[in-house]
C-alpha cells in the first residue's frame, strides 16, 4: 500500500507543478485572466500541494477582480458558465478558509447561507432575478454541504442535508436513476428534461458518459456534517449513496468524473475505518493515474480529445481539482 500513496503523492505534485507553469506573477493563469472558471479550484488546490504563496496569490486576484459581497463571480466581461456559480462560491469559501482567509470564508458562507432554500433546504445553481426560475441542484447543495460544515454554519449544513436526504426519499426510480433537480418554488422533483440536460438532471445508472462526480460529492459533503454535528444520520445518508454506486456500470469507478467518489470515500473511510471505502479510493485513485498525461495534468474527455486540444481553463480546472482528490486518498490510506 505505501508504494500506491507514494505514487499518489508524487502524481499530485506533478500535477500541481504543471498547473503552476501555467500561472502569472499576479495570481492569475494564462488565458483564464478574466474567467474565474479557470482558477478557482487553485486556492484550495495550491494550499493543499504545499504551494501556499501562491495559492494566497491567486486568492487575492481573485478577491480583486471577481469577489463582490460573499460572490466569487462578479468579474466583470466574465464568460465563465453561471450555472456554477454556488459550486465555485463553495470551492472558494472552502479555499478561503484553508489559507485562513476568514473575512472571505465568512463572506462567501453568508452568501450560500443566504441561498438555502428556507423550508427544503438545497442550493440553486446561481441567484435568479426571480424563484419561479430557482432551481435546487443536488451538486450545488454538495459542495455548499462541504464549504458550511468546514466553516461552521451548522443549521444551513444540516438543512443541506437534510436536501440531499429528502432528495433520496422522494426518488421515483431509486434502482435505475437519480435526479438531481428540485424546483425552488413548488419543490417537486425534475423529472422531464431535454436530451441536452440530462447530465445535470438525472444520473442514470446504466447509461453510459454520466456525470459520477454527484455521488461523491455528496458522501464527502454528508461526512463533514456527520463531522460537525457527530450525528450517525448523515453517515446513513451517505452510505446510502453509496450504496447506488454499486448500482452503476462497472465503469462508475474508472471514469474521469469517478475522481469525486475517490474524495467522499476516503472522508467516509477516515469517519468509518469501513475497509469497503478504502476499495474504492485505490480503484478511484489507480484510475485517476492511470488516464494522468505525460505532462501531469488531464483533459476533460470526451469534452476534448487530447492536452493540446483543450484550453488552458478545462486543463487547469480539471488538474487542480484532483491535486487535491489525490492528497486526501494518501491521508486516507495512510491511517
Amino acid at each position: 500500500m505505501q508504494d500506491k500513496i507514494d505514487q499518489y503523492k508524487a502524481a499530485a505534485k506533478r500535477a500541481a507543478e504543471w498547473t503552476l507553469s501555467l500561472m502569472n506573477e499576479d495570481g492569475s493563469y494564462k488565458e483564464t485572466e478574466h474567467i474565474v472558471m479557470g482558477m478557482f479550484k487553485a486556492p484550495l488546490a495550491m494550499k493543499t500541494a504545499g504551494y501556499v504563496k501562491e495559492a494566497e496569490t491567486t486568492l487575492n486576484y481573485i478577491e480583486k477582480h471577481f469577489f463582490e459581497d460573499g460572490n466569487f463571480n462578479e468579474g466583470h466581461c466574465d464568460p465563465s458558465m453561471s450555472v456554477f456559480n454556488n459550486y465555485r462560491n463553495a470551492w472558494l469559501c472552502w479555499g478561503a478558509h484553508e489559507l485562513g482567509r476568514d473575512d472571505l470564508a465568512n463572506a462567501g458562507a453568508d452568501y450560500l447561507e443566504s441561498m438555502v432554500h428556507p423550508e427544503i433546504g438545497g442550493i440553486p445553481c446561481r441567484k435568479e432575478y426571480h424563484d419561479m426560475f430557482q432551481i435546487l441542484d443536488w451538486g450545488s447543495t454538495a459542495l455548499g454541504l462541504v464549504a458550511l460544515s468546514i466553516v461552521g454554519r451548522k443549521e444551513a449544513a444540516i438543512k443541506c442535508g437534510e436536501f440531499l436526504e429528502k432528495m433520496l426519499d422522494d426518488q421515483p426510480e431509486p434502482d435505475e436513476r437519480l435526479y438531481l433537480r428540485k424546483l425552488w418554488l413548488n419543490k417537486h422533483l425534475i423529472t422531464v428534461c431535454q436530451p441536452h440536460e440530462i447530465p445535470e438532471y438525472v444520473l442514470d445508472f446504466q447509461l453510459p458518459g454520466m456525470a459520477y462526480w454527484y455521488f461523491g460529492a455528496a458522501m464527502a459533503g454528508l461526512t463533514k456534517l456527520y463531522e460537525l454535528t457527530q450525528d450517525s444520520r448523515w453517515l446513513e445518508t451517505a452510505d446510502r449513496i453509496f450504496g447506488l454506486t454499486q448500482k452503476c456500470r462497472k465503469e462508475v469507478y474508472e471514469d474521469l468524473t469517478s475522481g469525486k467518489i475517490g474524495w467522499g470515500c476516503s472522508w467516509l473511510y477516515n469517519a468509518t475505518g469501513d475497509q469497503k471505502y478504502a476499495d474504492v479510493v485505490v480503484k478511484v485513485a489507480d484510475h485517476q493515474l492511470k488516464i494522468q498525461e505525460p505532462a501531469g495534468g488531464w483533459v476533460r474527455r470526451p469534452l476534448f480529445q487530447s492536452a493540446e486540444e483543450q484550453p488552458n481553463i478545462f486543463g487547469i480546472e480539471v488538474t487542480q481539482e484532483r491535486v487535491v482528490w489525490l492528497d486526501y486518498y494518501a491521508q486516507a490510506l495512510s491511517k
